[in-house]
């Protein structure tokens, strides 16, 4: 499913929500913590905004803001890859069948979308993604053709090329009082396995369950909660 699908289903879901505070655009100023209560300055436009509470969820992504605020250190490796992403039409259906194909120009993956189109993500190392962004659509499409094969027949088109360095980020701890990493913030990973959006899809379930369950023995949620759903 295109990213973008599944961002607007979300938004509808927090912007229909009564008992969600919505605060859009806006930019964390300060993060401070007391007394097991977590103080936040948020600025949106002119206005300043303080919000506080026991516990602050950071998903805010590789280049976390609330991750530097704490000062957790992060480890980072670059994989000296780049992940050059595009939409490729077919000439016939692809059956609803995902493939990804390793070979030593990297691996290519087709994931499909609606219609007669495929996500493309072909994964190469630096200098030579480098060389197939300098590639016309004709000719790239063609570098494709012979490079994927024709498990999915014949390729008639690509869209506009996007290209991504490819880094991992490690946190070297996920919870910190009150505040507690999630997704990317605390690992971004490399994509080829597509394990970084279910990992964190699997962390919001594990803390889930715990704030339910806190809910029902009327207890608060703890940082010694976060740290074991960090360990799950």
């Amino acid at each position: 499913v295109p990213a973008c699908h599944i961002e607007a289903l979300l938004n509808n879901l927090l912007t229909e929500n009564k008992e969600v505070a919505l605060y859009r655009p806006a930019k964390l100023k300060t993060l401070t913590q007391k007394d097991n209560l977590v103080t936040l300055t948020v600025t949106r436009g002119d206005e300043e905004i303080i919000i506080e509470s026991p516990l602050v969820i950071a998903a805010d992504g590789a280049d976390s803001t609330v991750r530097q605020a704490l000062g957790i250190k992060a480890e980072t490796f670059a994989y000296e890859q780049t992940a050059i992403v595009t939409r490729t039409t077919l000439k016939r259906s692809h059956a609803h069948i995902a493939y990804e194909r390793f070979h030593a120009e990297g691996a290519i993956a087709m994931l499909p979308l609606h219609h007669d189109e495929c996500a493309t993500i072909w994964t190469a190392d630096n200098a030579f993604a480098k060389s197939l962004l300098a590639l016309d659509d004709k000719t790239f499409l063609a570098r494709l053709q012979q490079s994927f094969g024709y498990r999915l027949g014949k390729l008639s088109n690509v869209s506009k090329r996007h290209a991504f360095p490819l880094q991992l980020t490690r946190a070297e701890k996920m919870v910190d009082g009150g505040v507690m990493l999630l997704g990317n913030s605390a690992h971004a990973m490399h994509p080829i396995a597509a394990q970084g959006f279910n990992l964190a899809l699997y962390e919001v379930a594990m803390l889930l369950e715990h704030i339910r369950k806190k809910r029902t023995a009327h207890q608060p949620l703890t940082a010694e909660d976060l740290q074991e759903v960090s360990r799950q």
